[in-house]
């Protein structure tokens, strides 16, 4: 299961592989498009966000395996 939760705004965050690597999005529980918080060509894991909700701590894995 990936990580998610509820942030302190009503936002929902998760991780998603939608683009093929593991990144963390935010969406209203409202509706609409999920955003991007991080991006690259990297993994996020062990995500926690602050406690305001307005920065997330993570671990990356700077090598994963894609081709």
């Amino acid at each position: 299961m990936d990580p998610a939760g509820w942030l302190p705004d009503e936002r929902l965050w998760f991780v998603s592989e939608r683009t093929g690597w593991a990144h963390v999005y935010t969406a209203s529980p409202t509706g609409g498009d999920a955003r991007a918080v991080t991006s690259g060509r990297w993994e996020v894991r062990d995500v926690q966000p602050s406690r305001d909700g307005r920065t997330f701590f993570d671990s990356l894995n700077l090598y994963a395996d894609h081709a």
